[in-house]
């Protein structure tokens, strides 16, 4: 598998759950003697009790917290990378812009190599992870690539309808419209059917790793943009 950014921090944060769980037995273990200390010297150790208590919990606290940090690293590393495909949104505009293509009846080339970065992953290291952590990895980096792929695709509508507006002052139908026909659909239309095709795509390739888009907020988020509905 390739050693990437992604990689190496993840490999950090298997390591830092390794030594976790050393740490949690050296816990466990200095409990376990502490509680036998207080049955020898008696009541009086109550004090010497509060005192390693609260050292072993903020040593917790602290480990905790870096483990924490670790894996929303991991989270934000991946998840970038996923990003890197969405720049090929902008590849819509020039496909179907005065070029008299017909309309899209399938997602856009680009659309699986989003979640590539993700998969590659979870194939080298999913075995590491109990179902749990793999479930909230997937479900963490579908939010954050479901959110920018929304900033993505409203940006790229904004540019749609402006350019549908340039291009009604300059077009002359030579047939009449006829609804339901290839003739009654815009270069527009044709832009905002491709990014649906392509966000339901997404859905799909998220659903395929794992994710329950139903509960993917930043996903219906993104498929309302697209669609216009709520």
């Amino acid at each position: 598998m390739k050693q990437h950014g992604g990689t190496s921090t993840f490999t950090d944060l298997l390591l830092l759950e390794t030594l976790f769980i050393q740490f949690s037995n050296v816990v466990c273990n200095g409990y376990l003697y502490h509680h036998w200390f207080q049955q020898v010297l008696g009541e009086e150790n109550r004090e010497v009790e509060s005192v390693l208590e609260g050292a072993l919990t903020a040593a917790m606290a602290v480990f905790d917290a870096t483990a924490s940090e670790c894996w929303s690293q991991v989270v934000r590393v991946i998840a970038k990378e996923c990003q890197v495909s969405l720049a090929h949104i902008r590849s819509i505009t020039q496909t179907y812009r005065m070029t008299n293509k017909p309309a899209p009846v399938k997602h856009s080339a680009f659309v699986p190599s989003i979640l590539h970065p993700l998969k590659e992953m979870l194939g080298g290291w999913g075995s590491m992870l109990s179902d749990e952590k793999r479930d909230k990895l997937v479900t963490a980096v579908g939010e954050q690539v479901s959110e920018a792929y929304r900033v993505k695709a409203g940006e790229l509508l904004v540019a749609v309808r402006k350019l549908e507006k340039t291009l009604a002052k300059h077009r002359r139908r030579a047939v009449k419209r006829i609804a339901g026909t290839e003739a009654d659909v815009s270069d527009a239309d044709k832009m905002c059917l491709q990014l649906v095709l392509d966000v339901k795509e997404f859905g799909k390739l998220l659903s395929g790793v794992g994710a329950d888009i139903g509960s993917c907020k930043a996903y219906a988020l993104l498929l309302t943009e697209v669609t216009g509905t709520d």
